[in-house]
């Protein structure tokens, strides 16, 4: 029996007269990075969405470590153990680099961020902790000679680099990463593969939205291809290459890349 960290089944998600998700199922295996791909408006960031508490499903159901999500509470599904990352860049740019790790630490703080307001015990003790937990992130990423500029003024790779870096500052056990190589250049995406296979063997298991095929076929131990929302293919890298559906999904298969 496999372990499996996250479970999804039939899950629907309905704009009005749009169906942008269709009765979706698939798992998910602990300490793998299982691409999700599919060609525009195939429904992939409305599926991250939803499962990172983002969206409510009309219909379906989403099992993480074996409980049930609640739906709309984005906040307590970041806390039990789901980090994400966002197609547009969303980093607090007002602030500092390092303070933007320490928001991330801050999901993993035992005490309540209410707490400090009032000064309780502990509240300093934590604080020291949490700035010592964001500079060993901030290093993970070679970011420390940012530490105290503006996030907003970041090149667009070290921003990229900050935004995962500052996810796996909540501890978490699933990172969904919604097209972190998009707009880099090449050895910007170098770096962000390695970053993410760093993730990996850290023991975080990772759900990867991509449309550089080449990355996705390069560090993915699992691929699934979704189109108009529903399940089209799923396996290895090697397979979907070769799958027949993948390909005309894809106009003659130009996106999927060569398989390393």
């Amino acid at each position: 029996m496999t372990d499996q960290i996250l479970e999804v089944k039939n899950l629907t998600k309905r704009f009005k007269g749009l169906v942008a998700v269709d009765r979706l199922s698939f798992s998910l295996e602990t300490g793998i990075i299982k691409s999700l791909i599919g060609p525009n408006g195939a429904g992939k960031t409305t599926l991250i969405n939803m499962i990172t508490g983002f969206l409510s499903p009309t219909a379906g159901e989403i099992i993480f470590r074996n409980r049930l999500q609640k739906h709309n509470q984005a906040h307590r599904i970041a806390a039990s153990g789901i980090a994400r990352t966002f197609q547009t860049i969303e980093l607090f740019k007002n602030m500092t680099t390092l303070e933007n790790i320490m928001v991330g630490c801050h999901l993993r703080s035992a005490k309540e961020i209410i707490s400090s307001a009032f000064r309780l015990p502990g509240v300093k003790k934590e604080e020291e902790k949490i700035r010592d937990l964001a500079w060993h992130h901030l290093k993970s990423v070679n970011l420390e000679k940012y530490a105290g500029q503006k996030a907003g003024n970041l090149p667009l790779g070290e921003q990229k680099m900050l935004e995962m870096a500052r996810a796996m500052a909540s501890n978490p056990s699933l990172i969904l990463l919604d097209e972190p190589v998009a707009g880099l250049n090449e050895a910007e995406s170098q770096r962000a593969m390695e970053m993410i296979l760093s993730i990996r063997g850290q023991g975080v298991t990772v759900i990867l939205v991509e449309h550089d095929m080449k990355v996705v076929m390069q560090i993915s131990d699992e691929v699934l291809v979704i189109n108009y929302g529903r399940w089209l293919a799923e396996g290895s890298p090697r397979d979907i290459q070769k799958d027949p559906n993948v390909i005309d999904a894809y106009l003659g298969g130009e996106a999927i890349g060569a398989c390393h």
